[in-house]
């Protein structure tokens, strides 16, 4: 697969495990949910999908020659983000203000829902 990347220009992905985890519905989603949340309106040239931010995240360990695990956590770290990304954590009583940690809290859980291997 060749994957483009802002900052990594065009990289080619060839691990059978990240080609499933990319193709998999769970990490799909994140291409319709913005890093920004609800700053987009106000901010429209920051627009940067939780996608591109895993794919990137993935990018860099893979770079520095992390273990097949970590690029894996790198890449599905951000999957249990919901609409309104951080934002959520202001609206939820489960979530926190000051932490923003919600999609923490809920990530094992959202994770054995998927049809992502644990």
């Amino acid at each position: 697969m060749k994957y483009q990347d802002r900052i990594y220009g065009s990289v080619e992905i060839k691990e059978p495990v990240i080609l499933e985890l990319i193709a998999c519905p769970a990490i799909q989603r994140l291409k319709e949910i913005d890093c920004a949340g609800y700053m987009r309106a106000h901010f429209p040239d920051i627009e940067r999908s939780r996608f591109e931010h895993s794919m990137g995240v993935f990018l860099l360990l893979r770079k520095y020659n992390a273990s097949l695990e970590e690029q894996i956590a790198g890449l599905i770290h951000d999957v249990s983000h919901s609409a309104f990304s951080h934002c959520v954590d202001y609206a939820l009583a489960a979530g926190s203000q000051k932490e923003q940690n919600h999609q923490d809290n809920v990530f094992d859980a959202f994770v054995r829902q998927t049809e992502i291997p644990v």
